[in-house]
């Protein structure tokens, strides 16, 4: 959903049951930037640094499992940041989506973690992170690497949480105004929906015009317009999803030629 109003800082409250068990950190968008937003144990969901402009934030993108936990098995020297922020984990649902969140610090950049088999997409994906003022490039592949390729690395740490993708019943997503599919690792853009009526977009598009990018079928669109913020390499990009399935880029990063439009990910049945 899109909050509106002047005061950032506290901007909702999530009711008991539907909270984690450790703080998190969240990239949203906030038009032409990114934002850097928590959830923490209470509930509290606050904006904390990044874009503030035009009086509105985005909280679309904001997903994390409350149960079924696993372990993310870290490399390259990183490890847990600890206290009050979530431990690296990952879960897996009946549907078949995965669901990665937690913050670590201290490692080289480049590979953070290694999904097990089992958890891990069908094709390289690229998600938009958060490194506290800054979007970062994470990279998810096929053999589990989770890791930085472009973007913020600053204080030491980054974010996991953000990154969600399926694993199985994905359908290709229909491509409009020129824009084909990647290829490569980087396979054919997706989307697939769950019996609870969660859908998960994925995928990287190239040399298209930029404006409307896809179009979600019927039975598989928001009950509302939604906002996401996704990846263009160093860029961060408004990306959105409207009630006719329309997804369509509105601001941000358009370099390279290319989007990722992973990280969507809504429910149809939201009010």
């Amino acid at each position: 959903g899109l909050l509106a109003g002047s005061s950032f800082g506290h901007l909702a409250t999530l009711p008991a049951g539907a909270r984690p068990s450790k703080r998190l950190i969240f990239n949203v968008n906030n038009h032409a930037n990114s934002a850097r937003v928590d959830v923490e144990t209470n509930g509290r969901i606050s904006w904390v640094t990044g874009g503030k402009s035009h009086n509105w934030i985005s909280v679309s993108g904001i997903r994390f499992a409350t149960k079924g936990q696993k372990a993310l098995p870290l490399k390259s020297g990183w490890r847990a940041y600890g206290g009050g922020w979530a431990t690296p984990k990952y879960s897996k649902d009946a549907a078949g989506v995965v669901t990665v969140e937690g913050l670590i610090k201290g490692g080289s950049w480049g590979t953070f973690a290694q999904l097990p088999a089992g958890s891990r997409p069908t094709k390289r994906l690229i998600f938009s992170l958060n490194n506290h003022a800054k979007s970062a490039r994470v990279d998810v592949q096929t053999n589990g690497i989770i890791s930085w390729h472009a973007g913020g690395r600053d204080h030491t740490w980054m974010s996991l949480s953000g990154i969600t993708f399926a694993t199985q019943d994905q359908q290709t997503l229909p491509l409009e105004n020129g824009w084909r599919a990647y290829g490569s690792s980087y396979g054919t853009p997706t989307y697939s929906k769950d019996a609870t009526g969660m859908v998960t977009v994925e995928g990287l598009i190239k040399s298209g015009r930029h404006g409307n990018l896809a179009r979600l079928p019927e039975g598989s669109r928001p009950k509302k317009r939604l906002i996401f913020n996704l990846n263009n390499h160093q860029f961060s990009t408004r990306i959105d999803v409207q009630t006719n399935g329309i997804i369509s880029w509105l601001a941000g990063g358009k370099a390279h030629s290319w989007l990722s439009i992973s990280g969507i990910n809504f429910n149809v049945n939201s009010c």
